[in-house]
């Protein structure tokens, strides 16, 4: 699944609906945290790119690094339903 974290859609406590860009702060958490090369060449696409492909393994590093970080639930409510889809999507067949 493909993130744009240049495009994160937040709601307010009105429900109000807006659009932030947390892709340097995501892309910087990797520069602070990771000591692994493949995870630092992520971050810095994120940084530079901001929509790029999520699989199970990078969605659990975002996750862990934005806890770390401390985003603000705002943006964790935001982005942590995506990132658990990617980590245990569910079978098509439970849909039904």
């Amino acid at each position: 699944m493909k993130i744009d974290f240049r495009k994160i859609k937040v709601k307010d406590y009105d429900d109000k609906e807006m659009c932030l860009d947390i892709s340097k702060e995501v892309g910087d958490s990797f520069l602070r945290h990771t000591s692994d090369y493949g995870e630092f060449d992520y971050g810095h696409e994120i940084f530079h790119h901001g929509l790029v492909e999520v699989n199970a393994q990078n969605a659990k590093a975002i996750k862990c690094y934005m806890e770390q970080e401390h985003f603000l639930a705002l943006i964790k409510k935001a982005v942590f339903p995506l990132l658990d889809e990617i980590i245990n999507p569910k079978n098509k067949e439970d849909k039904k």
